[in-house]
């Protein structure tokens, strides 16, 4: 049986629930709202600054293993349990270190729930 790994150095496919994907999310969110890119610079539906008022939801997520760990994530953001938009995000862990290298594309609450389907905006 013939196993495909996918390209050397290429992204594949991380656990949308591991610790240091969910960690690479929310520091990446928490640099946002410091940064004034969700709330400022797009259509972000939410007042709040403060990264506590929010709920993420890792939708997917890819690695790629450098001289550390590139992280593509897909991220929905909750705020009373209503989506209030996402982002994609390239967030660089360099053994520990986080930093964001790009924000690849905001998208909207429509968006977010076309991706999870609108009852998981529900919680079911």
């Amino acid at each position: 049986m013939e196993v495909n790994h996918g390209s050397l150095g290429g992204y594949r496919p991380a656990d949308i629930q591991s610790e240091r994907v969910v960690d690479a999310a929310n520091f990446a969110f928490a640099s946002a709202l410091e940064g004034g890119i969700l709330v400022s610079t797009f259509s972000f539906e939410s007042e709040s600054t403060n990264p506590d008022d929010f709920e993420l939801r890792v939708i997917d997520a890819s690695q790629q293993v450098v001289a550390g760990i590139n992280y593509k994530i897909t991220v929905g953001v909750f705020q009373s349990d209503h989506c209030v938009g996402g982002f994609k995000v390239l967030v660089y862990n360099h053994f520990g270190a986080l930093s964001v290298e790009s924000f690849d594309e905001i998208l909207t609450s429509n968006q977010i729930r076309q991706m999870i389907g609108d009852s998981m905006e529900k919680g079911t």
